[in-house]
């Protein structure tokens, strides 16, 4: 007489058991791989992302969803002596084209105006979410740190241009949007208030490697005094 088997909800109760087991084993190797790379990137001696200008500290490897999350992150508090505020969590990869854009351009550009720059007020570093905070499609590149946003520019003596108010405005513009412009090709993207609805209170600048920057709000000033 042949042996009964078992029912179907019995096996598919087996199998359940040994996928969940089976993936809770390659989180935990996972988990254990990231604490391996998280110890040594804290540990890391030398300057933050190999850059004597950028000043903050290593902070411990951040998960995330799917694509989001930073191997290596950095938390900055300035760079060649501007102030962040709040300090954003970043990658160094963009941490370094900060680097390059402070000191290649905001700083010097302040400079002839009048007044040094002392900070920069943030309003975004790493968050994970899809682009422009859609549901759907693809992650945002603040998602891989990859990504900040700048809402206001803070002066030595006190005075602050917000770029909300200060795009196009006499006090502020023509040096708002120099520094603005001068971002394209240091960054793989430049948005403000020129680029759509989503980004009219600040400026994103962001690390994505593309053959050419995008930046579809280019200042041009000789062009829009009819030149």
């Amino acid at each position: 007489m042949p042996r009964p088997g078992k029912a179907a909800p019995e096996i598919a109760g087996e199998l359940a058991e040994r996928i969940a087991a089976a993936l809770d084993a390659g989180a935990a190797q996972q988990a254990a791989a990231l604490s391996t790379v998280g110890r040594l990137w804290l540990s890391e001696a030398g300057p933050l992302c190999g850059d004597a200008r950028i000043e903050g500290e290593r902070v411990a490897p951040v998960p995330g969803e799917g694509e989001c999350g930073i191997d290596r992150p950095v938390r900055v508090d300035r760079i060649a002596g501007v102030a962040f505020d709040p300090p954003p969590v970043l990658d160094c990869r963009l941490a370094t084209g900060l680097a390059q854009w402070i000191t290649a351009t905001a700083t010097p550009l302040f400079a002839a105006d009048g007044a040094a720059l002392a900070g920069l007020g943030i309003a975004g570093g790493y968050v994970c979410r899809g682009v422009n905070y859609s549901e759907e499609g693809r992650i945002s590149e603040h998602g891989r740190g990859m990504a900040i946003d700048i809402a206001r520019f803070e002066r030595a003596d006190g005075s602050t241009i917000a770029v909300l108010d200060g795009w196009g405005s006499e006090g502020g513009g023509d040096l708002l949007g120099r520094v603005h412009g001068d971002a394209c090709g240091i960054f793989g993207t430049a948005l403000g208030p020129g680029s759509d609805a989503f980004h009219q209170d600040h400026f994103h600048y962001d690390a994505a490697e593309r053959r050419r920057g995008y930046c579809p709000d280019d200042y041009a000033p000789e062009e829009e005094e009819g030149g």
